[in-house]
């Protein structure tokens, strides 16, 4: 129970005895309150026989997460918001068929240049955890070659766009002979 300084708490209320007698709103927190939460994705939209999935997050680069002391943590956690992002288009996505190679294009549309990531190794590095997601949600079989063929990621500068925004396509294409 959150009280004030100078005051003994009340066991009814969450808030403190001098606002509740002031009948003002107590500026402290009060328990079981939380935020309304926000919705990371539009859901899936199909086009042309792909699933595309817009997710209302941002890439982070591997600077993000190792100039943190808890790196190893920090890439855990990005790979978990990516793995609970495409828990509802798995189904459509369905498991990898064997013998096909996937396709994976996903675009960074961003609000401003200076959101642009200008580093390419880095924006590659970016896809990193969102590949590991698709593996652990059993859509890709692997995320080597064989299997998956990442293209760059692309960046788009869109002003109408008011946080960044990330687009996720992953598609079927044929096998055309194991890269070696």
């Amino acid at each position: 129970m959150r009280t004030c300084f100078r005051d003994t708490p009340d066991p009814n209320h969450t808030v403190c005895i001098s606002c509740k007698k002031a009948g003002v709103r107590c500026p402290k927190a009060r328990k079981g309150r939380s935020k309304p939460r926000r919705r990371h994705s539009s859901g899936p939209i199909e086009r042309d026989g792909r699933v595309i999935m817009l997710c209302r997050t941002d890439l982070r680069t591997p600077n993000d997460w190792n100039n943190r002391t808890l790196g190893q943590q920090t890439y855990l956690g990005e790979r978990q918001k990516w793995t609970r992002l495409f828990r509802n288009v798995v189904h459509l996505w369905g498991p990898q068929p064997e013998g096909v190679r996937r396709r994976l294009t996903v675009t960074r549309i961003v609000p401003d240049r200076r959101f642009l990531i200008k580093d390419f190794d880095n924006r590659i590095f970016a896809l990193k955890p969102l590949e590991d997601a698709l593996k652990v949600a059993g859509v890709l079989t692997d995320d080597a070659e064989k299997y998956l063929e990442a293209l760059p990621p692309r960046q788009r500068v869109d002003p109408a766009c008011k946080e960044p925004v990330v687009e996720v396509i992953l598609e079927d294409i044929e096998q055309q002979g194991a890269p070696n």
